[in-house]
C-alpha cells in the first residue's frame, strides 16, 4: 500500500474529525497548512468503506448516544478489541473526564490490567497505582510474586 494513499486517507479522517467537532479555525489552519489533494475523501460514506468500517459505524449507530467521528468509532473498536483479546477491559477515562452523554461507551468494569512495553508504565490492578517496569517487577520479587 502506497505511503501517500494511507497519509491522504488519515488527514481525511482527521478533516472528518475536526469537522464533526466544529472545529473550523484548526479545520481551516489544516486546509492552509496541508492542502486538500484530488484523492482527498470529504464524503463520508466512501471514507468508511475505504477504511472497512462500515459494520462498526452501523453498531455505533444504535448506541443512544453515539460517537460522533469515524477517528472515536475506530479508536472505541480497537480499544474492546485489544481487551478482548488480552482478555481485559480498557482502562477507565479519569474522574475529571468523565462525560454523561457519553456514558454508553465507559467500561463497565473499573479495573484494567496493562501489558506494558519496555520501560512503560504498568498499571497495577491489585494496588491501583503506577510504576515503572522495574519497580513492578521488584514488588513482586519482594511480595513473593516472582522468584529472584
Amino acid at each position: 500500500m502506497d505511503h501517500a494513499y494511507v497519509e491522504n486517507i488519515a488527514a481525511s479522517l482527521v478533516r472528518e474529525y475536526l469537522s464533526r467537532k466544529s472545529l473550523r479555525v484548526t479545520l481551516q489552519k489544516m486546509d492552509e497548512e496541508m492542502p486538500r489533494t484530488d484523492q482527498s475523501i470529504s464524503n463520508r460514506p466512501l471514507l468508511m468503506k475505504e477504511l472497512h468500517i462500515e459494520k462498526i459505524m452501523k453498531k455505533n449507530k444504535e448506541y443512544e448516544h453515539p460517537l460522533k467521528a469515524m477517528i472515536e468509532v475506530i479508536a472505541k473498536y480497537l480499544m474492546e478489541r485489544v481487551s478482548s483479546v488480552r482478555g481485559t477491559t480498557p482502562a477507565p477515562p479519569p474522574e475529571s473526564a468523565t462525560d454523561p452523554v457519553q456514558e454508553d461507551h465507559k467500561p463497565r468494569h473499573s479495573r484494567h490490567k496493562h501489558t506494558a512495553g519496555r520501560n512503560d508504565v504498568v498499571f497495577n490492578a491489585e494496588h491501583d497505582n503506577h510504576m515503572t517496569s522495574a519497580g513492578a517487577i521488584k514488588q513482586r520479587i519482594t511480595q513473593g510474586k516472582l522468584k529472584s
